[in-house]
């Protein structure tokens, strides 16, 4: 049985890691932390409103989940490095100094950080890093999220992850490309240079996740999709970051596929 501390178990992620584990034998959650300790649920575990309660509850578990927010991460971190936790982190929006704080905290802890633990956005990946390699530079790459109203950070970290994953393919192949997120719309609005993967983000309704990478050319276009339709297979790419990093010393991990 792997002992498990949810942080942010009442929120969309949470509450779907949370249904998800309830169903299995191999997981158990033993504690929850959450700032919306009112909020109603049917959880079967304690939820606290701060690391300190926890700690004086002298919670220990095998690995802490965290699919929270950015404001939490240090916390977090504080908690893991005390009680020298492995960390399963799909929190995104972070910033520089924070990133930074992941990896030092990895010199003492093992961490797997990832913005998608999706086992079909790997494969979105692969084929996207595919076709740049195979395609001669030719396209024109735009990269399209969709996610609910709720969400947020923009763009999303997914998002962040394909566009700097194809960027890193084209730099090393030809030299080229930079990325224009729609949020800078002093870069969007002009016309478009060669060398640019443009990311757009749309929030709206109840949508779970989409992202589909376009490729174009004045002849053809070539789009790449991924949809998902249930929390539950970041719940599930959760678990396989805990199988994975429950057994490591240190360090910072982001692959499990």
């Amino acid at each position: 049985m792997t002992n498990i501390l949810l942080v942010g178990a009442l929120g969309r992620l949470g509450s779907a890691i949370s249904e998800y584990i309830s169903s299995l034998d191999k997981y158990k959650i033993i504690a929850g932390l959450d700032i919306n300790i009112n909020k109603k649920n049917n959880n079967k575990y304690n939820i606290y409103k701060n690391i300190i309660e926890i700690i004086d509850q002298n919670i220990k578990p095998d690995v802490v989940i965290d699919f929270s927010a950015p404001w939490a991460l240090e916390s977090t971190l504080e908690y893991c490095l005390k009680t020298i936790s492995p960390l399963v982190l799909g929190t995104t929006g972070l910033d520089e100094k924070q990133k930074e704080k992941i990896l030092i905290a990895s010199e003492t802890i093992p961490i797997f950080w990832s913005a998608n633990m999706s086992f079909g956005i790997k494969i979105l990946e692969n084929i996207c890093n595919n076709i740049v390699e195979i395609s001669d530079n030719i396209f024109d790459i735009d990269i399209i999220e969709k996610h609910h109203n709720k969400k947020i950070d923009s763009p999303s970290g997914t998002a962040k992850l394909i566009a700097r994953s194809l960027k890193s393919k084209s730099d090393m192949l030809y030299n080229t490309n930079k990325i224009i997120f729609n949020n800078n719309n002093l870069e969007l609005n002009k016309s478009r240079d060669k060398d640019e993967i443009r990311v757009y983000s749309i929030r709206a309704g109840n949508i779970t996740g989409e992202h589909t990478v376009m490729f174009s050319t004045e002849d053809e276009i070539l789009t790449v999709s991924h949809t998902c339709s249930s929390k539950k297979v970041f719940a599930r790419g959760a678990l396989r970051a805990v199988d994975f990093i429950i057994n490591k010393k240190t360090g910072l991990y982001n692959n499990i596929f």
